[in-house]
């Protein structure tokens, strides 16, 4: 009769299979980060940042003069006033 043999040192030695599995790890980590680099830049979406486009833009109505002001203000400005777009004389 033969003595009892452990299950695993029958298949795999013990530090071989440890180093195996060491190299799996390293290919299957060095595969996905293969795979991320490849891949496409993340396509962001444009409703959730502020792009300026032609369908999303409004203009400002012209100024016609107009003075605007506060109920209980001494001041009195124009559309420009209030935009900053007026002219330094």
């Amino acid at each position: 009769m033969t003595a009892p043999v452990a299950p695993f040192a029958l298949h795999v030695n013990v530090a071989r299979g440890r180093i195996a599995m060491k190299k799996l790890i390293v290919l299957l980590f060095g595969s996905l980060m293969a795979g991320a680099a490849s891949a496409e830049p993340a396509a962001y979406p444009g409703w959730a940042y502020a792009v300026p486009t032609a369908e999303n833009e409004t203009t400002a109505p012209r100024d016609d003069g107009t003075v605007f002001s506060l109920p209980g203000s001494n001041g009195h400005f124009t559309r420009s006033q209030i935009s900053g777009a007026a002219t330094l004389a």
